[in-house]
């Protein structure tokens, strides 16, 4: 427990100690060779690391031991480095550690490898010296032989002066060299200077440029005349070559060009030796002789100049002619398409481009032939031009068919859409021309459609009908279509107007009217003579009525002829007739009755029109007559017509039995109705208790059982009706509990239930409910294979539930089938779907991406990458079309996934170049100052992507989409390159926009800058002038970049001063003779080490200034600059003329010097 405490303690030390030393060596208490093995070997792996650093220290002075400036370097790095060696090696040397033997080893080590390091350190010092001034010796003769050939020079016969020159020459390229790796390994520790090699390039210029001088000082008088005839004879060849050479000149524009500028240089050269030759005394006569050959062979030269520039005339003109032709041609086109709204006449000049650009295809061969550069300017803005044309035309006959929608004005939103859709997708005039066609047709249909709802005596059948026919047939039926349907309105017309005179009620016609209207018109008129029919027997009744010789009273009649108009059926008409006819009767009988000598008349007719049967009626008559028995026979008669359960037969047989009785047995009459009356109410009974009130049966069947009751008489057969009917009863019972239990059909929702049970109730017998039975059994099983078949659908998970819901709760096998067929073509069609999502997205986005670079080309002020746009464009719009059309066919045959992820790589490129356009264009109008520099800025767009990275634009402009991939896999790292070079074009143009009109200027290696003072008040400047702060006078350098700074300190390696102006360096660049240096007050020259111009962007944009010959580019002295005040209280009333003002501070004319070159400007992260 013990030495588990005192572990964790020690530990706790080690890490508290090794946390409190971030960046040194860590004070761990370590006790003699009892110390922790991990802390040993972590204090032995520091000190090692430290060995290996000196050694690496150690290993760069050998390898720079050939050197100069790198080997001062890499001592004073060496120096330095020591320094913290020695540090570190006392922070070790301590005696903790002396008492660890393994420690102890290590620091011993260490001290060893610093102690070589000092040796080696002293001896690299020496080496330097020595390798120095052997290098400076070397280099001071190049000077010093340089010097002398450029004297020499002065001395040397003209004939002789090219090759002192072109000599000389070579020794300057190699003492530039000199200088130019001396100041790589200023600019950066890791360059090491090839003294060596230079060294020997030096002395072989020197001492081929000595041996040249040593020549020239030595030549006699046959040398001299030697050399004159060499040069003339020289000279008369290249003339008498070129002479020759005028005689086979092709039609090579640049062949020519180059060939008259170099006979033109030979002609002067040789006019040039002709004077050197005649300015010379004491040449022969053979250098004299040759010389008037010379003047002979000029004049033929010239003469052969003067033939062939009129050539080079023809030639070009011949050219600028036919470019001028097209150039007509196509302004001509232009303006026709501007005028222009004919659909024929735009579509005529779009067809125009074609041939066109077949012919500028064919003169720009030539151009390119010719090697014509003007021509091929020329050439390229008409290709943009007819492009545009094409472009313009194409417009606006989209423009005219889109008129031609607009007037459609049948057509639903959709189609509109859809056709929009349609205008804005087509490329050429044919398909614009075939939309067209489209539109008026579709219109023309959706007219016709809206007529045939105007017929408002069709059907819906009919109205279908003649929808589906006008969809189907061709345009020139549409009229007799239309005249069909409208005879056919007619023909219903006239049977709605033929019902209306029937007598029926109005609510009633107003119903055969619309049961007309919605039914065929073969069944309508057939409709229409069925109720012609019942309306003629209601004439013939209306005529009984109407029959004075009836007697029927005038209300009965109003009544009887009320119920004749709301009859409907031939039933209602037959009971009118049948009431019309007992009126009649109880009419007759009333007379009867008045012609009778009795007391009680009216008793007697108040019984007759309560009766309603003529046996009851005549009854009354016979025995208000007296005639008893007959009263009684058709009393009994007309009480046995009313029992509604005795059937016909029965009723006859009984009623011809009371009609033969007599009087010794009319006791009869009364036995035969009761009997009769008993069994009609053991019948009834036996209807209304088991058969009457039963749901579970139709009112026909109902109805059918109640007359199989009545016409049957035997007691048992109607008994079996009973039991028969009670049997089926039972059966659908037990069905119906069925339907209702969940268990035994779990598939039927409530519809099917209710259908079923419908269909059960119209069942009549056994066999037609098994048959139901079975109906719902093979419904649960259908609807359970769908519900099956749901699970195994694809990309429609979150439908399924719902979806079983559905078809559970459908109205049968149909629905249920055309919901899960819905469900289907949804999965189909998200599987399609899925595996074409990549394509058709990438078609749209591609086609939106097009549209943004159409819109960004606009502003384009780059002739060239218009151009190159256009051509993406037009390409991309063809690609778009073709892989739309092949869509059908890629999905077929199952290469819409694989050709789809193609597209997205497709897309993802043309995404990254029109976003760096859109990037681009975005930059450069909020930094671009002017219209010139945003112009250079797309001209560097255009250098940087399509002719740096032609493989990669050639690309985008001639292979199909999906092989993108092959030149556009590196498109992220182009086009962030593209955008940073134009980002940077910006930049450079801007601040050379700041710092030109003579702002910055060199002049006699010092770097003059107007409009600048040290921000600095006298008593800071004079404590210390390495804290001199340059400022430029904002109110004169006004940037587009507000976060623009100037880092006057580049070079970290140095540091930047300033320091009084009273050393020569300040005078050597001004007149002595005007300016009196004491007078100029208190004025600074700034030593700047390096100087950059930042951004202040996030992208980091920097350019590092590096002017071009000056003797050292990164140490930048900017003479004579006053501090703030001084600057401020002389800037706007110095007098120009005054000898004691610096006046460069004011005045860009003053000192004027070199401007500097946007090359000067080097950008820092791109090559």
């Amino acid at each position: 427990m013990r030495k588990s405490t005192e572990r964790r303690l020690f530990n706790c030390v080690v890490l508290i100690a090794s946390g409190s030393a971030v960046g040194a060596t860590s004070a761990i208490i370590i006790q003699k060779n009892h110390s922790h093995p991990r802390e040993v070997k972590r204090i032995n792996d520091e000190i090692k690391e430290q060995i290996i650093d000196v050694n690496n220290t150690s290993d760069k002075l050998d390898q720079n031991k050939g050197s100069v400036d790198s080997l001062k370097n890499a001592i004073d790095e060496a120096e330095q480095k020591l320094a913290q060696f020695n540090r570190k090696f006392n922070e070790y040397n301590k005696e903790e550690y002396e008492t660890n033997d393994k420690i102890n080893n290590e620091i011993d080590n260490f001290k060893n490898s610093i102690s070589e390091l000092k040796a080696k350190i002293k001896d690299s010092k020496l080496r330097y010296e020595q390798n120095k001034s052997a290098f400076d010796t070397m280099y001071n003769e190049a000077i010093k032989t340089s010097n002398e050939a450029k004297k020499q020079l002065k001395e040397t016969y003209e004939i002789d002066k090219p090759r002192l020159q072109a000599a000389d020459i070579k020794l300057e390229t190699v003492i530039k060299k000199v200088e130019n790796s001396k100041q790589k390994v200023q600019d950066s520790q890791s360059n090491v200077d090839n003294l060596s090699t230079l060294n020997e390039e030096l002395k072989q210029a020197i001492e081929e440029v000595k041996k040249l001088i040593e020549e020239l000082k030595n030549v006699n008088e046959e040398q001299k005349n030697n050399k004159y005839l060499q040069a003339i004879n020289n000279v008369i060849n290249e003339l008498n070559n070129k002479i020759n050479k005028s005689a086979n000149l092709g039609n090579n524009i640049k062949e020519i060009e180059d060939f008259i500028t170099d006979l033109e240089k030979n002609i002067t050269k040789a006019n040039s030796t002709v004077k050197i030759v005649e300015s010379e005394e004491g040449l022969n006569e053979s250098v004299l002789a040759a010389n008037e050959q010379l003047k002979d062979i000029i004049s033929k030269s010239e003469q052969a100049l003067k033939n062939t520039k009129p050539k080079l005339a023809v030639i070009s003109n011949n050219i600028d002619q036919k470019l001028n032709e097209l150039e007509t041609k196509i302004n001509k086109s232009k303006r026709k398409i501007a005028n222009s709204t004919d659909f024929d006449e735009l579509s005529k000049e779009f067809d125009n481009y074609n041939t066109t650009n077949e012919s500028i295809k064919d003169l720009e061969t030539k151009i390119k032939d010719a090697e014509y550069d003007k021509g091929l300017k020329h050439i390229g803005q008409l290709k943009l031009n007819n492009e545009n044309n094409k472009v313009a035309s194409l417009d606006k006959m989209k423009s005219t068919i889109t008129k031609v929608l607009e007037a459609a004005n049948n057509l639903n939103e959709e189609q509109i859409e859809h056709f929009s859709v349609k205008i804005a997708l087509a490329n050429t005039p044919q398909e614009l021309a075939n939309i067209r066609d489209e539109i008026n047709l579709a219109n023309k249909k959706e007219q016709y459609k809206k007529f045939v709802r105007t017929l408002q005596n069709l059907s819906k059948d009919e109205i279908s009908e003649f929808i589906s026919k006008i969809n189907e047939y061709n345009e020139s039926n549409y009229e007799k279509i239309k005249e069909e349907y409208s005879k056919i309105n007619d023909e219903k017309a006239k049977l709605i107007s033929e019902i209306n005179t029937f007598d029926f009620t109005d609510k009633y016609k107003n119903q055969l009217s619309n049961n007309i209207k919605s039914e065929k018109l073969n069944k309508a008129t057939s409709s229409k003579e069925e109720k012609k029919h019942i309306n003629n027997s209601k004439t013939k009744v209306k005529e009984f009525i109407n029959n004075s010789e009836n007697k029927i009273p005038e209300n009965k009649k109003t009544e009887l002829k009320d119920l004749l108009t709301k009859a409907q059926s031939q039933v209602d008409v037959e009971n009118v007739e049948n009431q019309a006819q007992l009126e009649k009767a109880k009419q007759n009988a009333i007379n009867e009755i008045n012609k009778l000598n009795i007391n009680n008349k009216e008793q007697l007719i108040n019984e007759i029109n309560k009766k309603d049967d003529e046996t009851g009626i005549r009854a009354i008559v016979a025995k208000a007559k007296g005639d008893v028995l007959e009263s009684e026979k058709l009393d009994a008669e007309s009480k046995i017509r009313y029992l509604d359960f005795i059937s016909n037969n029965e009723k006859t047989q009984k009623i011809n039995q009371i009609k033969n009785t007599t009087n010794a047995s009319k006791e009869q009459i009364n036995k035969i109705v009761e009997e009769l009356t008993n069994k009609n109410k053991e019948k009834q009974d036996l209807f209304e208790e088991n058969i009457k009130y039963s749901d579970m049966f139709t009112e026909h069947f109902i109805n059918e059982q109640k007359n199989k009751l009545v016409n049957e008489d035997d007691k048992n057969k109607y008994n079996k009706i009973k039991n028969d009917f009670a049997t089926l009863k039972t059966q659908k019972e037990d069905l119906i509990n069925k339907l209702d239990n969940k268990v035994t059909f779990p598939y039927l929702g409530d519809k099917d239930k209710q259908n079923l049970k419908n269909k059960l109730k119209q069942a009549i017998d056994s066999e037609s409910i098994k048959k139901v039975e079975k109906e719902a059994s093979q419904l649960n099983a259908d609807k359970q294979k769908l519900i099956s078949e749901v699970d195994k659908l694809e990309k429609v998970e979150a439908d399924k539930a719902s979806t079983k819901e559905q078809i559970i709760n459908a109205n049968g096998k149909d629905e249920a089938q055309r919901i899960y067929d819905e469900l289907k073509a949804k999965s189909n069609k998200e599987k399609v779907n899925s595996k074409a999502a990549e394509y058709n997205d990438s078609i749209k986005d591609i086609s939106d991406k097009i549209n943004d670079l159409k819109q960004y080309n606009q502003s384009i002020t780059s002739v060239n990458l218009k151009r190159k746009n256009n051509e993406l464009i037009s390409h991309l719009e063809k690609q778009v079309t073709q892989y739309k059309q092949e869509y059908e066919q890629n999905l077929e045959n199952n290469s819409i996934q694989e050709k789809g992820k193609k597209l997205k790589l497709a897309k993802d490129i043309i995404k990254k170049y029109v976003d760096t356009i859109k990037d681009s264009h975005d930059y450069i109008n909020n930094r671009a100052e002017n219209d010139s520099i945003k112009s250079d800025g797309w001209e560097e767009f255009y250098n940087s992507t399509i002719k740096h990275n032609k493989d990669f634009f050639d690309g985008l402009t001639k292979t199909n989409l999906e092989n993108y991939g092959i030149n556009g896999h590196d498109v992220n790292r182009i086009m962030l390159d593209v955008y940073l070079r134009t980002k940077y074009k910006i930049f450079k143009k801007e601040v050379l926009r700041l710092i030109g009109n003579g702002k910055w200027r060199v002049k006699n290696g010092r770097l003059i800058i107007s409009f600048m003072y040290l921000d600095n008040n006298k008593e800071e400047i004079k404590t210390n002038l390495k804290n001199a702060r340059p400022t430029l006078d904002k109110t004169k350098y006004n940037s587009k970049y507000n976060n623009l700074t100037i880092n006057w300190n580049a070079d970290p390696k140095f540091r930047s001063f300033a320091k009084p102006s009273i050393a020569r360096d300040s005078l050597d660049y001004y007149d002595p003779n005007k300016i009196q240096f004491k007078r100029l007050g208190r004025i600074y020259d700034y030593h700047a080490w390096g100087i950059s111009f930042k951004s202040g962007d996030d992208d980091g944009l920097e350019l590092d200034l590096k002017i071009i010959g000056m003797p050292n580019d990164k140490n930048y002295i900017i003479p004579l600059i006053y501090i703030k005040e001084d600057y401020e209280s002389k800037k706007d009333s110095y007098d120009p003329n005054d000898p004691n003002v610096a006046t460069q501070n004011f005045d860009t004319n003053v000192n004027k010097g070199d401007s500097i070159k946007e090359e000067e400007l080097i950008a820092k992260n791109i090559q």
